[in-house]
């Protein structure tokens, strides 16, 4: 093609055709900047391709994990829901001097609020890498970008909850294991599914529910689990939605 149109230039000189040569040369040049255009034009084009390629990929791995997160947090709700509910049964019994439950319900109260821990656990694979790459600014959403920048911050904000919550229920427990009688609720609660023996002590769990101790730390056990529900999970559950409908958002883009 470079050679055609350079055989063209030399006819025209060739034949002293001057006006023609310059109006060809220029045509040329126009062709030439257009072909240039067109393949930047193109190359931008590939370029945006590949771009939007990786954002869609980075929003369904994002997707896929944060309904993850909202799944394990709804489990945890419900986990700490129901131990702040043992709880609370456990502070309506308490009483310096009649209680109105047996040995083995009284061990139930305190194996159902007290046992289980609860921490919510959520996974951070994809943002993390996104944040460490540096490739946050691949979305087009300010929000969304706003959001998934600050997450570490609201799980900050959890943890201290959760550690005050946890301190009150550590606390109950090694009362428990100090004046109470651990083999026994093992014993009781889990009869026939392990080879623990019942204890030899005569230590009852029973007395502990007659201590203003043990009232405090199962009054303050439940609060905390209150608080730690509502408004703190709740308000990452309302964080974990937002950012779930702001990841569809951007992919239907």
């Amino acid at each position: 093609m470079i050679k055609f149109f350079r055989k063209i230039r030399q006819n025209l000189l060739m034949e002293n055709k001057t006006g023609k040569y310059l109006k060809y040369a220029i045509g040329e040049i126009v062709l030439v900047v257009i072909g240039i255009l067109i393949a930047l034009q193109i190359n931008t084009w590939n370029e945006e391709r590949k771009t939007n390629m990786v954002r869609l990929g980075l929003l369904e791995n994002l997707k896929e994990e944060f309904l993850y997160n909202k799944t394990e947090l709804d489990r945890v709700m419900k986990l700490n829901q129901s131990n702040a509910l043992s709880a609370l049964e456990i502070t309506k019994i308490v009483h310096p001097q009649e209680i109105i439950i047996d040995e083995e319900q009284c061990g139930r109260l305190i194996r159902k609020s007290l046992i289980a821990e609860v921490q919510y656990r959520p996974s951070s694979g994809a943002l993390a890498e996104i944040l460490s790459a540096g490739q946050l600014s691949i979305f087009e959403s300010d929000q969304l970008k706003i959001a998934l920048a600050s997450w570490d911050g609201a799980m900050t904000k959890i943890r201290f909850q959760e550690q005050e919550h946890q301190n009150f229920r550590l606390k109950a427990l090694d009362m428990v294991h100090e004046k109470g009688n651990m083999q026994r609720i093992y014993f009781e609660q889990f009869k026939g599914i392990t080879e623990l023996k019942n204890s030899h002590f005569e230590n009852s769990n029973l007395e502990l529910f007659k201590r203003i101790e043990f009232e405090n730390l199962m009054s303050s056990f439940y609060m905390t689990a209150v608080f730690l529900n509502d408004p703190y999970y709740g308000d990452l559950l309302e964080r974990i939605e937002e950012i779930l409908m702001l990841i569809d958002t951007e992919i239907s883009k």
